[in-house]
């Protein structure tokens, strides 16, 4: 069980969760900017990649010598640049680490960037391509930096049924009990990798959809796994339905994301299939907890 849980953990990790906030971010139609960090000789450069018209009107002040305020004209959704590779940053990352010597706070309109002593402060703006650079020119030590540190993914893992609600019968035990025992096995894989996950119920205890739906927009994770168990053969993974009146809770993502939302579940299935040997189908279905919860969800 473990073996499968950990090749489970990682299709859903490489296939889903990368793009999990772009989604979301597409549902906001909130515009991306890409920051990036580099070390130099005395000083640190924050260059911030995003459309033309937002890198005209932001503003950049220093404050008590140690605060730096990127202020941008409209809520944004950030994300972080290494190398070739950007990231998305999920709903609960706020704050990134800069080395040992400060923090970059996130904010819809900017950020706030942390650190202890900054000597001076230069800013300037790109066309082509649009890009906001900012240097903040220190004599912290600056050795530990290399990139930025993000905070671990957060999964919402949801074991099926509970309490008076036992869902189907598995020879002499009941669905409510094995989804449990899948679940917590499945969240030990997650930290085991370096993540963050929270179950719905820890115990044979009753929770209303509406109670689970509730959890998922408090604890706003990367990723919401429901988990459950069929009488068919083989794995079914469900997905939201895309498209539709957002109004009743309905293909909350958008229709314009439907061929991305499709060709992700197909990659995941491909994954599934190719790490477990056994069929593996999706279907999209209009279910509260995926529809409702505001998170990607299966």
């Amino acid at each position: 069980m473990s073996s499968f849980l950990v090749k489970l953990l990682i299709a859903l990790t490489l296939v889903v969760s990368p793009v999990t906030d772009s989604l979301a971010a597409a549902l906001q139609e909130r515009p991306g900017v890409t920051v990036r960090m580099g070390k130099h000789q005395g000083f640190i450069r924050f260059v911030f990649d995003m459309p033309a018209d937002f890198v005209e009107k932001a503003s950049v002040t220093l404050q008590q010598n140690q605060f730096i305020l990127v202020e941008l004209q409209a809520p944004v959704s950030f994300r972080i640049g290494s190398g070739d590779s950007v990231s998305d940053l999920s709903s609960n990352e706020k704050t990134v680490k800069i080395g040992r010597v400060g923090e970059m706070k996130l904010k819809e309109r900017g950020c706030i960037i942390h650190i202890d002593s900054i000597d001076d402060l230069k800013s300037f703006k790109l066309q082509a391509p649009s890009r906001l650079i900012v240097d903040a020119y220190t004599q912290a030590d600056l050795s530990g930096i290399d990139a930025f540190g993000t905070a671990p993914r957060l999964y919402l893992i949801d074991p099926g049924h509970g309490g008076y609600d036992r869902g189907i019968p598995a020879g002499e035990k009941q669905e409510k009990d094995i989804v449990l025992s899948v679940a917590a096995e499945l969240a030990a894989a997650v930290s085991r990798e370096g993540g963050k996950a929270f179950l719905t119920r820890k115990s044979d205890r009753q929770l209303s959809i509406r109670e689970r739906i509730m959890l998922a927009r408090k604890r706003r994770p990367s990723m919401l796994v429901s988990i459950h168990l069929s009488s068919r053969e083989g794995i079914t993974i469900y997905s939201p339905v895309t498209g539709g009146d957002p109004a009743k809770g309905r293909g909350q993502l958008g229709s314009a994301l439907s061929v991305q939302i499709i060709g992700l579940t197909k990659r995941m299935s491909q994954t599934l299939s190719e790490e477990l040997r056994m069929e593996v189908r999706t279907e999209r279905l209009p279910l509260p907890l995926l529809e409702e919860s505001g998170v990607q969800a299966v």
